[in-house]
């Protein structure tokens, strides 16, 4: 010891490495104290750093290791805190703070930081774990630097189609090609694109005001738009197209690099159906055909849908329903479509059923609607009597001009009438012959029978009978007529037919024919 007698103070020095007390007594005392255990130096205090990979969803739990130089005999204690840095809480991590307690002889404390997991393409992320105010130890490393991985892959690009329909001349119309992300992502993606003209003509059909650049997708955005503006005309043609092509992606890739804008022509001709009328018949399967026409030749292929719909006919029973696409070739104006009727003998009004056009392609519809009438051409049992007569005209005697004649059907107990006017063109040429006219009845295939089943008779102006077939209906009948004619000067003779079915209850078509000027001397005067 080293004594000097000086004023009283004491303070740590350090000598041969080791730290000493000097004690001053006065002004001439000194001494330097070798200290006990118990002053021997503090144990530090240090944070690891640690990595971990982001899951998908939360549950991810980072251990953070603080760590003591050496065990202690008796209990040590550190206050921590997370700091954000490029991750934040509580978006990807949950922010905690606390204090880490070592017990006597142990070494180590964790501080569990819970993960954020998530589905973002991203940069790897770090925060910080910070320790102060230890007890019993000193801070030797107060800072862990905990670094996120990400897990998520790259999000992919896709060019989409688009179409517009062109206006008319003088108008324009926007349009744009969407260019998506698969997923939003945590940086910024970049691509760049061209747009180029397929079968479109660029400043005729269409401009873009810039046709190349890179596309720029900030943070989260997952939808950019190529805009473009269509020119309007009015010039019936094909649709058109234009491209897009996406290449050189950053931070994504590309799952679909080329898309295709259509401009639609707006300026096709009209589509117009027709209607039809005809007789029923009395087999199945009488086609009615439908006439669907263009009101102007196209340059493109043009298509429209068709369907059949009731009316007072009612499919399966009158018609058999039908439905179509038809087609037509550039240049072609007319197609058309064919529905099967149901005939029948059976006594019923007209009757009447459609056509519609849909869904029409490079064409507008201008009359969608075709109508069928079903006309019944079925017997009834009813004679009208002369008043209903069907009106032949005229025929000639003595030139035998002309051949007058009608086709019909006809039931039993039902009397179809034709009335025919016998007329003498040339009384100076004939002076000596009568009037004449050969009435011939010819009965022809129906779907009941093949012949008879009708008769006929002839009456005179004022209806009285002049006679009737000899047949009986058997086999095709024919009378002769005639005039008497003993006067040179125009004469003219009505003559009255009548035509009717008698047994069986069978429908008969039948041909009503005549025919002037035949021999003379064997028919009966009218």
């Amino acid at each position: 010891m080293l004594a000097f007698a000086l004023r009283s103070s004491s303070r740590r020095v350090a000598a041969r490495g080791r730290v000493w007390t000097a004690v001053a007594v006065g002004a001439l005392a000194l001494a330097l104290v070798q200290p006990s255990a118990a002053h021997a130096a503090s144990p530090t205090l240090r944070v690891n750093d640690l990595t971990v990979t982001e899951r998908n969803a939360s549950g991810l739990v980072a251990n953070v290791a603080v760590v003591l130089s050496r065990a202690m005999p008796r209990r040590v204690t550190v206050q921590y805190t997370t700091v954000n840095g490029t991750a934040k809480a509580p978006g990807d991590y949950a922010a905690r703070s606390g204090t880490a307690v070592f017990p006597a002889g142990v070494k180590k404390a964790v501080v569990p930081v819970a993960i954020k997991g998530d589905l973002l393409d991203e940069n790897d992320e770090k925060f910080r774990v910070r320790i102060s105010n230890p007890t019993r130890a000193v801070i030797a490393d107060a800072v862990g630097v905990i670094q996120i991985v990400d897990n998520d892959p790259l999000p992919q690009l896709s060019a989409g189609n688009a179409k517009a329909v062109e206006p008319n001349s003088g108008a324009t119309q926007q349009m744009s090609f969407p260019v998506t992300l698969s997923a939003p992502s945590g940086r910024r993606v970049s691509v760049s694109y061209v747009v180029t003209a397929g079968t479109a003509t660029a400043g005729t059909d269409f401009s873009v005001p810039v046709a190349s650049g890179v596309m720029k997708f900030p943070a989260g955005v997952v939808t950019r738009h190529v805009a473009m503006t269509v020119l309007g005309d009015n010039l019936d043609e094909a649709n058109e197209t234009v491209n897009l092509v996406l290449v050189n992606p950053t931070n994504a890739t590309l799952a679909t690099s080329a898309a295709t804008a259509t401009i639609v022509d707006n300026d096709g001709p009209a589509l117009f159906v027709g209607s039809t009328s005809k007789n029923e018949g009395w087999t199945p399967n009488n086609i009615y055909n439908f006439n669907v026409s263009l009101s102007a030749p196209s340059p493109q292929e043009v298509r429209v849908n068709w369907a059949t719909a009731n009316g007072t006919a009612v499919a399966p029973s009158d018609y058999s329903a039908n439905s179509g696409t038809l087609v037509f070739a550039p240049g072609q104006t007319v197609k058309t479509a064919s529905v099967a009727v149901q005939g029948d003998i059976a006594t019923e009004g007209h009757e009447t059923f459609r056509v519609n056009l849909s869904a029409p392609v490079n064409a507008t519809i201008g009359g969608g609607q075709g109508t069928a009438t079903i006309v019944n051409d079925d017997c009834s049992s009813f004679d009208e009597g002369s008043s209903a007569a069907f009106n032949l005209g005229s025929l000639s005697g003595d030139t035998g001009s002309g051949v007058r004649s009608r086709t019909d059907n006809i039931c039993v107990n039902d009397a179809d009438w034709h009335k025919i006017s016998l007329t003498e063109d040339d009384s100076s040429l004939f002076s000596s012959r009568d009037l004449t006219a050969r009435i011939s009845l010819n009965v022809w295939n129906s779907p009941a029978q093949t012949s008879g089943d009708l008769d006929m008779c002839v009456y005179r102006a004022n209806l009285s009978l002049v006679g009737c077939g000899s047949n009986g209906g058997v086999t095709d009948e024919q009378l002769l007529v005639k005039k008497a004619d003993n006067v040179f000067s125009w004469d003219s003779t009505t003559v009255y037919v009548k035509v009717f079915g008698f047994q069986n209850n069978k429908m008969n078509n039948y041909t009503l024919s005549i025919n002037g000027n035949v021999s003379t001397g064997i028919a009966p005067n009218l």
